[in-house]
């Protein structure tokens, strides 16, 4: 592997939740804490989570220049290429919003800033911050690891793309209307999935939360064959229904494998596909990651491909 030096790693922690309140709200820390306590809310573990993060700013701070960590919203992909390397210390929210701007290539470094049993769980952070001392070695020595992990490409009526790390969500934005939309995967049938409070597509790297409970009703069979292939470097992306209103018939375990996949409410979308989606909802909207938005209102065509020209280059555990 290329050796990269120390001093060619852009480093881009995130800054703590407290951290951001104090500086939004023009608070102190003291006065931030009363005001919290005043409106019946306990801090503590907020603060306890900033001071877990602070301690990862100050192994940062003995590591790396203060030139080599600018605040993430001076980021732009002109600054990531500048450099060889780029560590993203924060969780896989923070994760997900850098790797917008980081092309393939460039190996990405995930910290989690706040490893602890009661703070972030960093699932796409391979990284705890006393770690980083070793892992430079590696860098330093030529002597890491890459993943490539496959992102979700998304063009809404022939716009400039969007890349998800995780996720692409389509969702109306009234909670008391239901998403309405119907796809196709290149010249397979046209399906219309009932209509439901989401549709998610889910990178290679996207097992998160939101699709885990979408999948509950899901066949335990189906379900248990996706946990057994899922690789985030697979060239295999899956979607599911949120939440589809079927009217009173019990889904949990009452559909085959085959009827939930010809009802249109799952399936797969693989290297080299394309699914084209067309919104039937007013108001809706297409959520890449947890960051960024996209307008999706009835009418609008969206195509969506697993972008392997594109992936997100990962240093894997050494």
């Amino acid at each position: 592997m290329k050796r990269i030096a120390r001093e060619r790693i852009l480093v881009l922690p995130k800054r703590s939740l407290w951290d951001l309140l104090q500086h939004r709200r023009v608070r102190s820390a003291e006065a931030l804490m009363l005001e919290e306590l005043n409106a019946g809310r306990n801090p503590s573990s907020k603060v306890e989570s900033h001071d877990r993060q602070e301690e990862t700013w100050d192994i940062l701070r003995g590591l790396f220049s203060v030139e080599q960590m600018p605040a993430r919203e001076w980021l732009t992909p002109d600054l990531v290429t500048s450099y060889d390397a780029v560590l993203v210390a924060g969780g896989d929210n923070h994760l997900q919003f850098v790797a917008q701007y980081i092309p393939r290539g460039i190996p990405v470094i995930g910290v989690n800033s706040d490893a602890h049993a009661g703070g972030s769980h960093g699932g796409l952070l391979y990284y705890k911050p006393e770690e980083l001392p070793v892992l430079i070695d590696s860098l330093e020595a030529g002597t890491y690891q890459l993943e490539e992990w496959p992102r979700l490409k998304v063009e809404v009526e022939g716009k400039l793309p969007m890349y998800a790390l995780s996720q692409l969500r389509f969702v109306g934005l009234d909670p008391d209307r239901t998403t309405r939309l119907h796809y196709q995967i290149d010249e397979g049938p046209r399906r219309e999935p009932p209509p439901s409070t989401g549709f998610i597509l889910a990178a290679p790297a996207g097992k998160t939360g939101h699709f885990k409970s979408a999948c509950l009703f899901v066949p335990k069979k189906l379900r248990e064959e996706i946990s057994g292939r899922w690789m985030r470097t697979s060239p295999i992306a899956h979607f599911v229904v949120q939440e589809p209103f079927v009217g009173e018939m019990d889904m949990a375990d009452n559909f085959s494998v085959e009827q939930i996949e010809a009802s249109g409410m799952f399936g797969a979308l693989r290297a080299g596909e394309e699914m084209v989606v067309i919104s039937g909802t007013f108001d809706g909207q297409i959520r890449i990651d947890t960051e960024w938005r996209l307008n999706f209102a009835s009418d609008r065509k969206a195509v969506v491909t697993l972008a392997e020209d594109n992936p997100l280059t990962m240093v894997s555990a050494v």
